[in-house]
């Protein structure tokens, strides 16, 4: 997913109509602060190259890493340049300097590095010529040479003039002001990198870490990045930030943590791991940087683990290159090195590769070394250790950002003196005539506070506006036709959906003993769930599906298909035997942490093409309380082609006064270290309640952001909206893109909405939509603050939050939006970012438009967070990673295919059952 951000200033993108007036006023605080002194150009680019002085022996050797050559930078500007020029520097070949330097043009013979390990540098450079040396721990020496070129001169003057109002009207000068941007962000970045560990622009800190399972603990840190807001004012937005890093602690130590040990000795109960211990390790430690102790002292050699072996250190034998004799490797430590192993004949070796030559050492003679942060994806356990010691409540958020200011220390950064910068950190800024203690009544222009706030670091003050919620529509039998939610949520109870399905012919499939999962249980569960369904208006026809048990332990289709023989019921309108609709699986586990669940989906919707819904049995099924039950009934509805819930007319104003469709687009891509393709996704509303809607999925190449085949996708979902519709076609299309980076705008400009438009000429001459596309953007770090009575339980802003000024684009057509109630922790609002708009929308109709559509969501009784259609096409984008044939594939635990294979991407997934059509085709992602 994008980090979105407000920095992207082509002009090509569609202004803002007006600012949006619609809804209550309301004050909040914003973890941004002004940038009140800017660098006022020109800035020098230089063409950097560092290199090893020595070409490297092997082909696809790795580059230097970015973390040592912002080192060597840093070598470079105190050595030679004395620190009187300070230069932005990105790591790879960007140098950007507000003065000239001394020479142009710097070759590859004037300038040589010499690095010693660990990270001792001698650097000398001619013909400047000081000569810096620096006593080595001793250690292999390194030496690096760099090339500076003088490429260009970037003049400001557009991107002040943006302060004061002056919009670029060129394409040259809009990329003006983005360069000086990314250069301004690449220039705050290298002060706390300095100090802390740098990932991203996120840093972090060892102070205060917090244990968590699975080997791991959570290091707290801060996020920073320069942002443009309202009339081209610059903003440093900070956040807090956590990270898994690995605990530095002896390898044997961490394996038993990995595997929820008591402690490492019970290791010593079995001899040797099982495989599938094994192929976890490999996954889990792949990659991670060990050193190895056995010799004591200072002389720890590192190396990154390249896998653990299937045998024992007793049973794993070689042969020794100095005695030519074949050993285990427990006796060759033994004898070389006196080193008794303790775990000899229980524990595996890890793999290291050096020059192409496998080497192995016992796990208990390697130590996981300091300072690594955690990239594999959090295992459930983790997950919910680290959302509980991560996840803070706004107050407390709010404190910690501030906190965080003072640790960042503006005021002494080195990098923005030197550059004339300053970030005001003491003032309170506030928008649009909205009272606030420290300004008072400021009209409508964005104005500074001349008076300090003495000893606290005060956050931006922004004008919000709470806008009006929607009226829902049920069936008229309901205790409420016509529902008005408060708070963002509303309650089932009394309530008959707008659409229920007709359950016939279905079963239970149970993966557990009748001593773990008694029949009683399940018959109680079963009858309370059947009597919410019906409550809630759906026809279920056979009250007493049968009961299948299967072992969780074993090949679940075995089980699967025996339940499938027993679904089958005769429909007694008609005595004729309904196709089996629905297969529910009961499990131990919770159902998607269940090892069962991806086989229980590919079932479903690639062999069968029936619905499956899993159910965790603890503590559901036992307590077979009503408010679950009712949880169930919506996704089972919803997935049987029913309608959970609907606008009341009126409640979308001129959007659909004809017809017309909405699109949710996504691209989702496999963790990272995984070759498994992405997957794209297109979902479509297929009736004029967009209540209902209908998908189209393809793989394409790993990591490919952009939708390759998005017009045969809505060429499919146009046909069926024509054919469910009395053959209308929609005349708009309003998109909603996930997934869109700022830097992807033109990309996805020239080629999705050129796809849109191709397509619709491909169906019909005459066929000319009016079509509107907005990206939507949900990885970004801006956080509301409310600052009145304006919050809900969570401390949160109440749902309907919408903020178009002050920290949004200068004049593009963007607002941030937070839709749902706070659960826990700080709300995010959703940044919406419109890149085309035929329909000429105006800023309060396509924000209310946006939010009411957040109540449309079918499986729950809230508003959600993200319009459905994204919503939707992110479930199954994620849904159909569990079709993949090989399902080690997505873990990344197989063998390393590239891109470039020429592999069919579609030809590594299961195909999609026939029997799953039309809108049902929905149904399977909702689990």
């Amino acid at each position: 997913m994008a980090q979105a951000t407000s920095t992207d200033l082509t002009p090509t993108l569609p202004k803002r109509p007006t600012v949006g007036t619609l809804g209550k006023p309301i004050t909040v605080r914003t973890n941004y602060y002004e940038i009140d002194k800017r660098p006022q150009g020109p800035l020098y680019h230089y063409d950097c190259k560092i290199t090893d002085r020595e070409p490297r022996a092997l082909p696809n050797a790795k580059p230097i890493p970015v973390a040592k050559t912002r080192l060597i930078m840093m070598e470079f500007m105190e050595k030679v340049l004395k620190h009187e020029i300070r230069v932005s520097y990105d790591g790879k070949y960007n140098l950007h300097s507000y003065r000239k330097l001394p020479q142009d043009k710097l070759t590859s013979e004037d300038t040589i590095v010499y690095w010693t390990r660990p990270f001792f540098p001698i650097l000398s450079l001619r013909p400047l010529n000081p000569q810096v040396t620096l006593n080595s721990l001793g250690g292999h020496a390194d030496v690096y040479k760099i090339s500076l070129e003088l490429v260009n001169v970037i003049h400001l003057e557009a991107f002040n003039a943006l302060n004061k109002g002056i919009r670029p009207t060129t394409s040259d000068q809009a990329g003006q002001i983005v360069t000086a941007m990314n250069i301004l962000d690449v220039l705050i970045h290298q002060w706390p990198a300095q100090r802390y560990i740098a990932a991203g622009k996120n840093f972090y800190y060892p102070a205060g870490t917090v244990p968590m399972s699975s080997g791991l603990e959570v290091w707290r840190g801060a996020f920073q990045s320069i942002r443009m807001g309202e009339n081209g004012k610059l903003y440093v937005n900070v956040d807090t930030a956590a990270a898994a890093f690995r605990k530095p602690k002896n390898l044997v130590d961490m394996m038993a943590e990995f595997f929820s040990m008591h402690n490492p000795n019970d290791f010593l109960r079995y001899k040797g791991l099982a495989d599938w211990q094994t192929r976890d390790l490999n996954r889990e430690y792949r990659g991670t940087e060990i050193e190895i102790t056995h010799r004591g002292g200072d002389n720890r050699p590192r190396f990154k683990i390249e896998r653990f072996t299937m045998q024992t250190a007793e049973k794993l034998k070689f042969r020794d290159d100095q005695t030519n004799k074949e050993l285990s490797v427990a006796n060759y430590f033994k004898q070389q090195y006196n080193a008794q192993l303790k775990y000899g004949a229980y524990l595996p070796c890890v793999v290291i590769v050096k020059k192409k030559r496998e080497i192995f050492f016992p796990v208990e003679l390697c130590r996981i070394v300091e300072n690594q942060r955690y990239k594999n994806k959090l295992n459930p356990r983790a997950t919910a250790d680290f959302i509980k010691i991560a996840c803070t409540k706004p107050e407390e958020r709010e404190r910690k950002i501030q906190e965080l200011i003072r640790q960042i220390d503006f005021e002494n950064n080195a990098d923005l003196r030197a550059w004339g910068m300053h970030v005001n950190t003491k003032q309170m800024l506030t928008l649009n005539g909205m009272y606030s203690p420290c300004v008072g009544l400021l009209g409508s222009k964005f104005v500074i506070s001349q008076d300090p706030i003495p000893d606290s670091h005060v956050l931006l003050v922004a004008v919000a506006r709470v806008l009006p919620g929607p009226v829902l529509a049920y069936d008229p039998s309901s205790k409420q036709g016509q529902l008005t939610p408060r708070e963002g949520a509303w309650n089932l109870v009394g309530q008959v959906v707008p659409f229920g399905s007709k359950l016939t012919s279905w079963a239970i499939a149970v993966f557990g003993s009748e001593n773990e999962m008694p029949n009683i249980a399940i018959g109680r569960f079963i009858q309370e769930l059947v009597n919410v369904c019906t409550e809630r208006g759906m026809n279920v026809v056979n009250k007493n599906p049968k009961v299948v048990r299967g072992n969780r332990n074993e090949d679940p289709t075995v089980a699967l298909d025996k339940a499938y023989s027993f679904a089958s019921f005769r429909d007694p309108a008609t005595n004729i035997p309904v196709v089996p609709q629905l297969i529910m699986c009961i499990l131990n586990d919770k159902a998607k942490q269940s090892r069962l669940y991806d086989p229980v989906k590919k079932w479903g919707d690639c062999k069968q093409g029936i619905v499956t819904q899993c159910v965790t049995y603890y503590p559901h099924v036992p307590r077979a309380q009503n408010q679950y039950c009712n949880n169930l009934f919506l996704k089972i509805n919803a997935k049987l082609g029913g309608m959970n819930i609907k606008l009341a007319p009126k409640m979308l104003g001129r959007w659909n006064e004809v017809p017309c469709i909405i699109v949710g687009c996504d691209v989702t891509h496999a963790p990272i270290g995984s070759t498994s393709p992405s997957v794209a996704t297109l979902v479509a509303s297929m009736d004029s309640s967009f209540a209902r809607y209908a998908a189209e999925i393809r793989a394409q190449p790993l990591r490919r952001e952009i939708i390759e085949d998005f017009g045969g996708m809505l060429k499919a979902l146009l046909n069926m909206f024509y054919l469910r519709n009395n053959k209308a076609q929609p005349q708009r299309i309003l998109v909603y893109r996930d997934g869109v980076s700022e830097g992807m705008f033109e990309a996805v400009k020239k080629y999705e909405i050129d796809a849109i438009k191709r397509t619709c000429a491909e169906l019909s001459v005459n066929f000319k939509p009016l079509v509107t596309y907005v990206a939507v953007q949900k990885r970004h770090h801006t956080r509301f603050f409310p600052m009145d009575q304006n919050r809900d339980r969570s401390g949160n802003c109440v749902p309907g939050t919408v903020v178009d000024t002050g920290v949004t684009h200068p004049y593009e057509f963007d607002f941030f939006l937070q839709s749902h109630a706070g659960i826990q922790g700080t709300s995010r609002p959703t940044h919406y970012q419109v890149l085309h708009d035929e329909f000429q929308f105006k800023s309060d109709e396509l924000q209310l438009l946006t939010y009411r559509l957040c109540y449309t969501y079918g499986r729950c009784t809230r508003a959600v967070s993200v319009v459905p259609p994204v919503f939707y096409a992110d479930q199954c984008g994620y849904r159909v990673r569990t079709h993949l044939k090989d399902a080690n594939k997505w873990s990344g635990d197989e063998s390393k295919r590239t891109d470039d294979s020429g592999e069919d991407p579609a030809s590594l997934f299961e195909t999609l059952s026939v029997n799953i059509k039309g809108v049902s085709r929905l149904g399977f992602c909702i689990s």
